[in-house]
């Protein structure tokens, strides 16, 4: 994005942040910053939406070397299987859709339609909620056109070309999306956006029943604080199982006898355990076999899942 306008994103957030600003803060300063908000959050969307998602289904469903590659297969039992790989993206596809669609509604002028406007947005962000799955990190997508040779499909190409650089987020010359720093971005990244978005619609409302109490704006307000209180509980969960998910691939034939370095057969790990603890230590051992070890030990304490 330009810095121009991310400045004012960046302005707009102090207003809704700082309480003595916001003291002196009008209805139409909130309603200002909401507009602004808006339009880099729907490019956020229609990204998503009509990029990212396709192409990640795409990969997964081809089975390519691609999506191998990067990890959304993942090392455990049934990860392969079909279902336990695209249900997550679809249901994200699913509700993702569905907030394009809502916030193409919302109301940029009007505090009351505005409120209106919240009361039904405020499923579909819990339905979002839901589907959100953490586990994209590092993962980046290339949505580059495939180059054709004929001269009326590049026409109908660069058209295509014209309307998502009028609609969607910047990408480089490799087709890669990048932020504001020309940096690129990735899946994990995009797909947490609604997240952020929930955060400060909570805060606008929390702004504008500060200006212009009403009964309403208070109930809403207290409404979209519980669901980014329920964000965090997502994000939190969704750390917590792919710590488990990364114990449970521990590799169990890397196993040495301490007291030889040889390996030990027999070895396995309990896929039901959770992660309770984890921590680790450097260490650096002259072994009685004359081996020098000098790597990182990592800790981890597992216990029994409470729903066992």
């Amino acid at each position: 994005m330009p810095n121009n306008q991310s400045k004012s994103i960046m302005s707009a957030r102090s207003i809704r942040t700082n309480r003595s600003r916001l003291a002196t803060a009008t209805v139409e300063d909130l309603m200002n910053e909401l507009a602004s908000d808006e339009a880099k959050y729907m490019r956020e969307l229609r990204t998503l939406v009509d990029g990212v998602i396709p192409v990640l289904l795409s990969c997964v469903l081809s089975k390519s070397d691609t999506a191998v590659a990067a990890g959304l297969f993942g090392r455990s039992p049934g990860a392969h299987n079909d279902s336990n790989v695209t249900k997550p993206i679809i249901d994200m596809g699913v509700a993702l859709e569905r907030l394009k669609t809502v916030h193409k509604r919302i109301p940029q002028q009007d505090p009351n339609a505005l409120l209106a406007w919240a009361r039904g947005a405020q499923r579909v962000y819990a339905d979002y909620l839901k589907a959100w799955r953490l586990g994209f990190q590092d993962v980046v997508v290339n949505l580059a056109p495939a180059v054709e040779d004929d001269t009326s499909l590049n026409q109908s190409l660069s058209t295509k070309e014209q309307a998502w650089e009028a609609a969607g987020l910047p990408r480089n010359e490799e087709g890669y999306i990048i932020n504001g720093d020309g940096e690129r971005v990735d899946v994990a990244f995009l797909l947490k956006r609604p997240l952020v978005r929930l955060k400060y619609l909570a805060k606008t409302l929390k702004g504008i029943n500060y200006v212009k109490p009403s009964e309403q704006a208070e109930s809403l307000a207290i409404k979209y604080q519980d669901l980014v209180i329920e964000a965090r509980k997502r994000s939190n969960e969704e750390r917590a199982r792919l710590e488990d998910e990364a114990a449970t691939n521990i590799d169990p034939t890397r196993a040495r006898d301490p007291r030889s370095l040889a390996p030990l057969a027999g070895v396995s790990i309990d896929p039901h355990r959770r992660v309770r603890a984890r921590d680790y230590f450097d260490m650096n051992l002259q072994h009685s076999s004359g081996q020098q070890l000098d790597c990182r030990i990592e800790l981890l304490l597992r216990d029994d899942d409470p729903d066992r």
